[in-house]
């Protein structure tokens, strides 16, 4: 997508997505933060939501070192699906060829990966109160918005231009060691969106 807009809040409240967000309809891409989840259920019809597979699966980065083998079987299919979206992008395939890709190349992946999940659980592998258990429940529980790229055309993996884009903002914000006013802050925001 061309464009970043910037669009400044007091609070992480779910009232700057909501008012941000209430002309729009279509995929939404996000981590799980609970405001996005819950404008999900409240607007099914208007929000479809893909949770962000780069959000996923930094919670088996994170906890690598002390689950490697667990860990590294995780990261290995959402490798897969990465590659096999990376294909799909260099082929600039339009967003019906990519999802039968997907389908063809993906889908099996996801389908063991969602397998491996539940029996971690269901044999009593993984405790579900550890941090990995934890990281398990992520993805479990956001399994359909996870999927979605596997039924929707054109749904993206992940929020990582987004997040790119932000990280300039952030750096100004750093350099500028926050803004005064509430005025400057859109002041700023606007700048950063040109």
């Amino acid at each position: 997508h061309p464009y970043n807009v910037y669009y400044f809040t007091e609070d992480r409240s779910r009232a700057g997505p909501e008012q941000f967000l209430k002309d729009y309809s279509g995929v939404l891409v996000s981590d799980a933060y609970v405001c996005y989840e819950s404008l999900q259920s409240e607007w099914a019809e208007q929000l479809t939501w893909a949770c962000c597979h780069a959000h996923a699966r930094r919670k088996f980065v994170d906890i690598y070192d002390r689950f490697e083998d667990e860990c590294r079987y995780v990261l290995e299919c959402f490798r897969v699906v990465y590659h096999n979206d990376k294909i799909a992008r260099q082929k600039k395939m339009s967003p019906e060829k990519r999802l039968r890709h997907h389908r063809i190349k993906s889908e099996q992946t996801m389908n063991r990966l969602h397998r491996w999940l539940e029996r971690q659980f269901d044999e009593k592998l993984v405790e579900p109160n550890s941090v990995l258990g934890e990281a398990i429940n992520y993805l479990l529980k956001r399994w359909d918005a996870l999927t979605l790229f596997l039924r929707e055309p054109g749904a993206p993996l992940d929020n990582n231009i987004a997040e790119n884009a932000l990280k300039r903002a952030i750096i100004h914000r750093k350099n500028s060691l926050f803004y005064r006013t509430q005025r400057g802050a859109r002041v700023g925001d606007m700048f950063m969106s040109l």
